[in-house]
């Protein structure tokens, strides 16, 4: 490519990016709808609707609910709106909530839904308003995940992801916040032959040098390339767990759905 070729490809690379590229995205993230600015009511929604205490598990895997929790995502952008991105988070905490009443799993949601039809008789008109904001092409039920009912969930009912951090606990730390996983499967060690023993590995280092002091504050933990660790991280399959009697060298901590099991790991 000659210089005067590449000189107009990177202008007009340019031009892209502030005209369309830039206002796109701004219009992307405007109309987000985060999964932390409502978690409290969705909870109480919830649990209102199940008539029993539940919780949130906060994971991009479009799973709908399972034993005591609803999957929800950290956040909802596929609508245009953010007042459609709400809607879809209302309506996902509904139907999850209502599965785990029923105790529906696995089977298809809108025949279920319309026997309910004279105890929330404004529930189809929510959800034939929520699929009309969606682009074309985006299916709602699939968007909303299936249900898996599992009467072996162990956790703490009404509890949120937030809550399992300690800030009293005067441990200085840096942690990189991740998305949930649903459907672990436990593999054999990495020292067997089968599978499990070639799973792809994320290796983080951090070297402390003598450097001469030039009068500025020292770099924290902001300031390093944790960025793009945590793009590594989210690069990884992390629905295969191992089980090995090594001790750790390093620690992933996360919220798990292991056999409708409710963890930290």
């Amino acid at each position: 490519m000659l210089d005067w070729e590449e000189s107009v490809f990177v202008g007009l690379r340019a031009l892209y990016r502030r005209w369309i590229g830039r206002p796109r995205q701004k219009r992307r993230e405007t109309a987000r709808a985060l999964l932390k600015d409502r978690r409290r009511e969705l909870l109480l929604l919830a649990e209102m609707l199940a008539g029993r205490p539940l919780s949130l598990f906060e994971t991009d895997d479009r799973r709908l609910a399972s034993g005591d929790r609803v999957f929800l995502p950290g956040e909802f952008g596929v609508a245009e709106t953010a007042e459609a991105n709400a809607a879809l988070y209302e309506l996902k905490t509904t139907v999850a909530a209502l599965a785990l009443r029923e105790g529906w799993s696995e089977t298809p949601l809108p025949p279920k839904l319309k026997g309910l039809s004279e105890e929330l008789p404004h529930l189809s008109e929510k959800i034939d308003r929520v699929r009309r904001d969606l682009p074309p092409g985006e299916d709602l039920w699939t968007l909303l995940g299936v249900a898996t009912i599992s009467d072996e969930a162990v956790g703490k009912p009404g509890a949120l992801s937030s809550e399992l951090a300690n800030p009293e606990s005067g441990e200085v730390t840096t942690e990189i916040e991740g998305r949930g996983q649903t459907e672990v499967t436990v593999l054999p060690t990495p020292e067997d032959d089968g599978p499990g023993h070639d799973l792809p590995m994320h290796t983080f280092e951090k070297v402390e040098t003598a450097e001469e002091y030039d009068g500025q504050s020292r770099k924290s933990d902001t300031d390093d390339e944790l960025a793009d660790h945590a793009e590594a991280l989210e690069e990884l399959n992390m629905s295969q767990l191992v089980r090995s009697p090594e001790r750790p060298r390093s620690l992933y901590r996360a919220d798990l759905i292991l056999d409708g099991l409710d963890l930290e790991v």
